[in-house]
């Protein structure tokens, strides 16, 4: 496998170790609340709530600027928040 492949695979396990599914905290999502708990994103459900902790989150980042490395011509039609919603 060739080398930004390694590394692309490496950065999708760390992603997928710092992902986790959490009930709503009683008190909201504040950014206190993510701080505190070291979250990079959350998104909300009906009870529950998908989190990537910090660690995952930049992971994430490095792992969508690997690939517009690679490819290029995929970064003037994509938005980061587009990439990471979905």
């Amino acid at each position: 496998m060739s080398d930004p492949l390694v590394r692309e695979l490496g950065l999708l396990r760390a992603l997928a170790t710092h992902l986790d599914r959490r009930p709503l905290p009683p008190e909201g999502l504040t950014q206190g609340y993510l701080r505190r708990e070291g979250l990079g994103h959350v998104r909300e459900d009906v009870d529950d709530m998908i989190v990537i902790r910090m660690p995952g989150h930049h992971a994430f980042t490095e792992l969508t600027e690997c690939i517009l490395e690679r490819v290029p011509r995929m970064e003037r039609g994509v938005a980061y928040a587009d990439v990471q919603t979905e």
